[in-house]
């Protein structure tokens, strides 16, 4: 699945710069995970992305596939990086917008976690 089409794959995505961020959006438009699969318009998605790294986590909402929201958040290694992430994907049914913000806090903590076992000083 493309990168940029995936809450995993954006939070991943967040310590990149713009620049790379469109190039891998200009990848998931000309090869979409599935025939239905939709991004917004670059200026949303980028504006997306950079309050996915001010929250610290990212959404997938139904862009990679109809039906499926997830959360994502990343996970850093004792230098910061990012080296994977963490989701929660449900169907929009049990997922609502207001849900996921509800979630957020919890992926994102779970990460964190994470990332201190990996030795990440996480605030």
């Amino acid at each position: 699945m493309p990168l940029a089409s995936t809450g995993l794959g954006k939070a991943l995505m967040l310590d990149l710069p713009e620049s790379e961020w469109r190039t891998l959006y200009n990848v998931a438009l000309s090869h979409p995970a599935t025939p239905h699969a939709r991004l917004p318009d670059w200026s949303d998605y980028r504006a997306g992305l950079r309050q996915s790294g001010l929250m610290s986590c990212a959404f997938d909402l139904e862009e990679n596939e109809p039906g499926i929201r997830c959360v994502a958040a990343p996970i850093r290694d004792a230098g910061g990086k990012v080296v994977a992430a963490v989701s929660l994907a449900s169907a929009t049914i049990y997922m609502s917008e207001i849900r996921m913000h509800e979630l957020a806090p919890s992926v994102v903590a779970t990460a964190q976690a994470v990332s201190r076992e990996l030795g990440c000083v996480v605030s």
